[in-house]
């Protein structure tokens, strides 16, 4: 008689009764660790997750895949990451939950970009393709939601009369990570290299007018060798124009109108 892991009451479970045919653990034995109240914030995590989803969708189509930290920056361009596929780029801030969301008001320059996005409609509508939120739900599975930045945290609940133009969050243009991610590689969401050069210059001349050329430090893993030593940048210009000149010779593969992209190269 084999004995595996303990019950609630610390006795010994059968192995047959903690393990399914396949040979992992039952969703019942788990399912009260993934529905513990965290005692913890795990936004890192939320990040890790996406951005490990974002690369095995990516590379699994041939798409040249760049995700680089915002470290320190994320104050100046009010976001954690920024992510490309060297056609399409966009910056996202996480959180660890919607709830934290309203944290946004804390940080300095968010206010001047509500205000900007609101006055400037093509500032605006640069930022609706590129700039994005993103958070966990508190749910027994880590279900990663997206949403434009402005959409979520530029209103009147979060900013009181400081901002008050839009009354609550607009969820309307909510979606799932997968569909994010699926829009993104096709094509949908996201912005190309011009519109989101001009967009980060705009944002990083928020408060520093002296803040002119889109200087941003970029540090990323070499997106055809990650083997290899990483890559500094100072720019979104440079790092898109050393991608170009020494990217191999591929063919990104699009699904179907409408389709899902596979999750990582098994599909």
């Amino acid at each position: 008689m084999r004995f595996g892991i303990l019950d609630s009451n610390k006795r010994p479970l059968l192995m047959s009764s903690a393990l399914s045919h396949s040979g992992g653990l039952l969703p019942q034995t788990l399912a009260s660790s993934r529905n513990m109240n965290t005692k913890y914030s795990h936004e890192k995590s939320v990040e890790n997750i996406f951005r490990d989803n974002f690369a095995a969708a990516a590379r699994s189509l041939n798409h040249t895949f760049i995700a680089a930290s915002l470290d320190g920056q994320d104050r100046l361009a009010g976001a954690d990451y920024l992510f490309s596929i060297q056609s399409k780029y966009a910056i996202v801030e996480f959180k660890y939950r919607e709830d934290n969301l309203p944290s946004e008001v804390k940080k300095e320059k968010r206010h001047l970009l509500c205000q900007g996005l609101h006055f400037d409609p093509y500032a605006h509508s640069l930022h609706d393709k590129c700039h994005f939120a993103a958070w966990s739900n508190n749910t027994a599975e880590i279900n990663i939601e997206t949403n434009i930045y402005f959409n979520e945290v530029c209103n009147k609940q979060f900013w009181g009369d400081k901002f008050p133009y839009n009354d609550s969050p607009a969820p309307q243009r909510r979606l799932t990570e997968n569909q994010f991610i699926d829009n993104f590689l096709a094509g949908r969401e996201g912005a190309d290299f011009n519109q989101f050069e001009k967009y980060i210059k705009w944002l990083l001349q928020l408060g520093d007018d002296s803040n002119t050329n889109g200087y941003l430090e970029l540090l990323i893993s070499n997106p055809f060798n990650q083997r290899a030593a990483g890559l500094p940048f100072t720019s979104v210009r440079s790092m898109h124009t050393w991608i170009e000149v020494n990217k191999p010779d591929s063919t990104p593969t699009y699904p179907p109108s409408g389709g899902s992209f596979p999750r990582g190269p098994g599909g």
